[in-house]
């Protein structure tokens, strides 16, 4: 037989690996059994955010790409909660334009529209640059334009829309597109977060 010349060369059993807990199973007037690299120090013992935390570390600890793949799932999730929190940017940034909120939710909606578009033209040009190779250097070419054409795109809709002057058109681009970043950032990590504590 064998020698086993490393502790560390064992496979854990079951019961060795640590376990993600929720809220019901940890008693708050105990210390929280932590994994030595989710150690969560300072943090308040048995609080929600302390259990959600550390099993999103736990998570990452035991599948680093579970949390790209939780990211990917949500985005349905950051379409559709995301696009009112962009819009309540572009409502601040147009405050004293006499502008309803729900103007904003409609142009966001038509920005999307063409976002996708490109998305599924750059998509389907990937494809004929990868089953084609002498069509890979045009197809390149075309995706970097496609990209690029976006923000131009969106900026001159908003020029159009809007009827701001340029310059400041495109602080407006610049601030909604923070808000965007945010938004979208925000939402997906909470769905992370709500995806951890709820296993």
């Amino acid at each position: 037989m064998d020698s086993i010349e490393n502790v560390s060369d064992l496979p854990l059993s079951k019961a060795d690996k640590p376990t993600v807990l929720s809220g019901d199973q940890i008693d708050a007037s105990q210390p929280v059994v932590q994994d030595a690299e989710c150690v969560l120090e300072g943090w308040p013992v048995g609080s929600w955010i302390t259990i959600m935390m550390r099993n999103v570390c736990l998570q990452f600890n035991d599948d680093p790409e579970l949390i790209v793949q939780k990211m990917i799932d949500s985005i349905p999730l950051m379409m559709i909660i995301g696009i009112p929190l962009v819009a309540v940017f572009m409502q601040m940034t147009y405050l004293l334009a006499g502008r309803m909120y729900i103007e904003h939710i409609i142009f966001l909606l038509h920005a999307h529209a063409f976002y996708f578009l490109v998305a599924i033209l750059t998509t389907f040009s990937s494809l004929l640059g990868y089953f084609y190779p002498l069509l890979s250097g045009i197809m390149e070419w075309f995706n970097i334009i496609a990209t690029l054409y976006v923000p131009a795109y969106i900026f001159m809709a908003m020029l159009r829309v809007y009827g701001d002057s340029k310059r400041l058109t495109f602080a407006k681009v610049c601030f909604i597109m923070l808000g965007y970043g945010f938004s979208m950032l925000f939402v997906g990590a909470g769905s992370i977060f709500v995806n951890a504590l709820a296993v």
